[in-house]
């Protein structure tokens, strides 16, 4: 259609937490996940650390993922989100509890808990450029 884009139909998935929210976009019909979107970060709430300390607490699982998406189009949770900053690296989390992590690109997981449920996003091999646009320092 003149070249457009169609976009699916979409589930969001929202969590706002004080100033801290985040936006998951997800495909109606085959539930895949296709868009991110970092609305807001409250700087205060981001921790330093060494990428050592992210990429170590990983096991990663490439088996495709099957996360439980409530087939209402609007979801929206209030977790309190840890955001975790290294110098290549960002990981958000919402809940800790033995989350197992999927591959949903080459440099992007996921994590959900025992009942399939998303509870994290980490995103790797950020330039120091991308960081700055994302956190704004």
């Amino acid at each position: 259609m003149n070249g457009n884009v169609l976009l699916p139909e979409t589930i969001y998935a929202r969590n706002i937490s004080g100033e801290n929210f985040i936006e998951f976009r997800f495909d109606s019909g085959t539930k895949r996940l296709y868009e991110i979107t970092l609305v807001a970060i409250q700087n205060n709430t981001v921790k330093l650390l060494e990428d050592r300390y992210i990429s170590t607490k990983v096991s990663i699982n490439n088996e495709f993922f099957n996360c439980y998406i409530d087939e209402d189009s609007d979801s929206e949770i209030s977790l309190p989100m840890q955001i975790l900053r290294s110098e290549t690296s960002i990981s958000i989390f919402w809940s800790i509890n033995d989350l197992n992590y999927y591959s949903v690109s080459e440099n992007c997981l996921i994590g959900v808990d025992r009942n399939n449920f998303l509870c994290s996003i980490s995103i790797m091999k950020l330039s120091k450029e991308e960081l700055f646009e994302i956190f704004g320092f």
